[in-house]
């Protein structure tokens, strides 16, 4: 038969027991918690910008005749066709700078009054693309404002925009990155010079879109803009950085 010491002596045993695995728990879980409280890190946005030229740039129009029949259509496709040529040799254009695209033909249905087609064919329409290229980005500008006066000559022309692109932008995003990272401990340096902690080791760097822009342009996009209707143009690149802050 168990006495009343015993079962006491069991009692406070247990009960020191427990206390001891709370007390245990305690000093670990507040250990952590000091641990952690002093790994102290930032998080910060660095930018860099750069203006660039474009060494590229690409002109092109359509040219688009109409006949009643497939050789009348063809006879005013190649005669304007020509005076594009021409224009562009005149205009100091290099050949080798030019290409023509294949001949696309379309037939001019009939419709009723109802706008079911007849089965009748009113005649043929034809275009064919005319496109420049070179690292004379001057020259296609130039050209691109000069080929208005093809319309006075007849020629039914739709004319697009010049672009221009830049072709080393692999160089010039690596180089903004590395400014980016740079200014990104410059902004964490000022946020952490008021609270008395130094910039440590860098945790970790997601490197953003990049947004290329004309120069003068605020525009931004979540993913990216590559905007070809300047020369000169906007490189902007944003890098997003953790520090860990010391004392």
């Amino acid at each position: 038969m168990e006495s009343k010491g015993t079962r006491d002596g069991l009692f406070f045993m247990g009960f020191f027991l427990a206390a001891s695995i709370v007390f245990a728990a305690w000093i670990s879980t507040n250990t952590i918690l000091q641990v952690k409280a002093q790994e102290k890190t930032i998080k910060v946005k660095g930018v860099a910008e750069k203006i660039v030229r474009a060494d590229k740039g690409v002109w092109g129009a359509t040219v688009r005749a109409r006949g009643n029949d497939l050789k009348s259509a063809y006879a005013t496709l190649n005669r304007d066709m020509n005076k594009v040529l021409v224009f562009l040799k005149e205009s100091g254009i290099p050949e080798e700078w030019t290409g023509t695209s294949p001949v696309r033909t379309m037939t001019i249905n009939v419709y009723d009054r109802q706008g079911r087609p007849t089965g009748d064919v009113a005649g043929y329409e034809m275009e064919q693309e005319v496109q420049v290229g070179s690292d004379k980005v001057e020259a296609i500008r130039d050209i691109a404002k000069k080929s208005s006066s093809l319309i006075s000559q007849g020629v039914d022309l739709m004319a697009r925009s010049p672009e221009y692109f830049c072709s080393d932008l692999t160089g010039v995003k690596n180089e903004l990155i590395g400014q980016a990272t740079r200014n990104a401990r410059e902004r964490a340096g000022q946020f952490a010079s008021g609270s008395g902690l130094k910039v440590g080791q860098l945790n970790s760097a997601q490197q953003g879109v990049f947004q290329i822009t004309p120069p003068d342009s605020v525009d931004v996009a979540g993913y990216g803009m590559y905007d070809t209707s300047t020369i000169e143009k906007k490189v902007r690149s944003v890098v997003t950085v953790e520090f860990t802050m010391a004392r």
